[in-house]
């Protein structure tokens, strides 16, 4: 299996992770949100910064790149779906949509993944946001292992 340091000696890419603070970030009902990011492990084809604009993640080298974001957010069995969208330069570019969970997992918390592809340009500015519509704010789940966005250059 190869590690991190193989991978970024092949493809330059980065991976980064939200909420590593103690804090949660909140979800409110009934509208888009952007997920907050506050640590990251690399970036080399794209800018970020873990104080301004933290949602934000800016391509600096155009090329194919493969998106696989994943959140775990607070369960609440109200509402008819929650919804992880990907958006480029403020327009929808991919979207997931899943019914609540009832019984919730283990951790109380619902989970999802996505994976997106597709070739972006110098400047595009990446985003993951959350809807969920459960009629009060749910929390994203603070572990990085749960809520990240890696965003790799494949070429």
């Amino acid at each position: 299996m190869a590690t991190t340091e193989d991978i970024l000696g092949q493809y330059p890419f980065a991976y980064i992770y939200a909420n590593t603070t103690s804090t949660a970030q909140n979800i409110g009902t009934g509208s888009m949100t952007s997920v907050l990011f506050n640590a990251e492990q690399s970036k080399t084809s794209i800018t970020h910064s873990t104080s301004t604009n933290t949602d934000q993640f800016t391509i600096v080298q155009a090329g194919y790149y493969i998106i696989d974001a994943s959140i775990a957010i607070g369960e609440s069995t109200g509402g008819d779906v929650r919804t992880l969208q990907i958006t480029v330069n403020g327009a929808q570019y991919s979207i997931e949509d899943k019914p609540p969970l009832n019984p919730p997992y283990a951790d109380n918390a619902q989970h999802m993944m996505h994976h997106s592809t597709g070739n972006f340009a110098v400047n595009d500015i990446i985003r993951l946001q959350v809807y969920q519509d459960s009629g009060g704010g749910l929390d994203l789940i603070v572990d990085v292992n749960k809520t990240y966005m890696k965003i790799m250059r494949v070429r």
